[in-house]
């Protein structure tokens, strides 16, 4: 599982917060905070969950391009917002690509 200590990590310099409705299984939050490490150049992400926060940054020079906070309810986890880069404010519709992935 990745952790943030593990490479260089910059915040995100410019926050811009997008509204979006996540929710996932225990089953499937399992798998996301699991997270993602790059192990080769082609891995663009790492993505590592902390202080229930989702962190995707690019593997390769630790800028954090989304934090998404996961909240739980009962027995479901919802992201109700993330922040993204301002330069990526446009890009709302990577984040519904990532439900797709989820799942």
């Amino acid at each position: 599982m990745p952790q943030k200590h593990q490479r260089k990590n910059f915040p995100i310099d410019v926050p811009h917060k997008i509204a979006i409705d996540l929710s996932f299984s225990e089953e499937q939050f399992q798998k996301i905070i699991f997270g993602l490490s790059a192990k080769e150049m082609e891995n663009r992400w790492r993505i590592y969950y902390e202080n229930d926060t989702l962190f995707f940054q690019r593997s390769w020079t630790g800028y954090t391009i989304f934090e998404a906070k996961i909240h739980k309810e009962k027995n479901r986890y919802f992201i109700f917002s993330t922040l993204i880069i301002k330069a990526l404010q446009r890009c709302e519709a990577f984040l519904w690509t990532l439900s797709g992935d989820i799942g």
